[in-house]
């Protein structure tokens, strides 16, 4: 019964990191200071982008509508859709649009493709690994007692 448990453990563990291959949803960014605003997307599981400094992001409710300090607009955009709404949004927030995306590329992403065959490889599966060993082994001593 108890190597049902860890077998549970590690369907369940693969299970959660496969949630993190999924793109994220498009938004807007503001920059408040400078009453600029742009569209942002924060990546998928081959590249990330960070928003710059001084920036802030909102996303989209439920209903598609973002909130911000200086109102709401409906947003309804999707990985691949065409260009267009981050500067409708901006423009009935009263904010200048300034680019489709402001998000800046960082992570280990752009340095090996696909980055989940590296990811997988070199952090996840040794990972697995070891806390299966852990955990039979601790199974096993208590069993012993």
């Amino acid at each position: 019964m108890n190597d049902k448990i860890v077998i549970n453990l590690l369907i369940t563990i693969v299970i959660l990191e496969s949630v993190f291959a999924a793109p994220l949803p498009w938004s807007i960014a503001i920059k408040s200071d400078t009453k600029e605003c742009a569209g942002y997307w924060g990546g998928d599981e081959y590249v990330g982008y960070k928003v710059p400094s001084g920036w802030k992001v909102y996303y989209p409710s439920d209903d598609d509508v973002i909130m911000t300090e200086f109102g709401s607009c409906e947003f309804r955009k999707w990985a691949g859709d065409l260009p267009g709404a981050e500067e409708k949004c901006c423009k009935e927030l009263g904010l200048t649009f300034v680019s489709i995306n402001i998000g800046e590329s960082h992570g280990i992403w752009q340095l090996f493709y696909p980055p989940t065959i590296f990811y997988t490889m070199c952090l996840v599966i040794p990972i697995f690994i070891s806390l299966f060993l852990v955990i039979r082994s601790i199974l096993k001593k208590s069993r012993k007692s």
